[in-house]
């Protein structure tokens, strides 16, 4: 069965949406679902295709890898094989950054990127919430 390059990833994208809080029939608040769909019907394409497919990023290697500084650096396909122990990945969601540090990764970029002297000295879990707070505009109907 022959099938366009187009459409090769078509099965993936549709089981990733039937994941998706818009679709997903449990553990999801009318709420919660009502406001994802509202994304996926106002949300630019671009946006959409990042809450459907998160971007990965090898940042272990990205020296070697990203050479051209004015562009994107390289995707690579999110699959769990790419993401090994020897590596620092950055997965990019409509959302969220989540940085993902294997428990083998060199000690160089562990003290560059944390200043930290081995991966056993990072914090076992680092969050950190930056809430912004914006005045509301009210609208005088003068």
């Amino acid at each position: 069965l022959a099938v366009p390059v187009s459409q090769r990833l078509l099965p993936l994208y549709v089981s990733s949406l039937l994941k998706s809080k818009a679709f997903r029939l449990q553990n999801v608040t009318v709420d919660d679902r009502y406001f994802a769909m509202l994304q996926f019907k106002t949300l630019p394409i671009d946006e959409i295709m990042l809450m459907v497919y998160p971007r990965l990023f090898s940042l272990h290697n990205l020296a070697e890898t990203w050479t051209d500084k004015n562009t994107v650096p390289p995707r690579i396909p999110l699959t769990a094989e790419k993401l090994t122990r020897q590596g620092a990945f950055l997965l990019q969601t409509h959302e969220h950054f989540i940085i993902w540090v294997g428990r083998h990764v060199s000690e160089i970029f562990v003290n560059s990127v944390y200043n930290v002297k081995s991966y056993s000295d990072l914090p076992e879990l680092n969050v950190a919430w930056i809430i912004m707070t914006m005045p509301f505009r009210t609208c005088s109907t003068t």
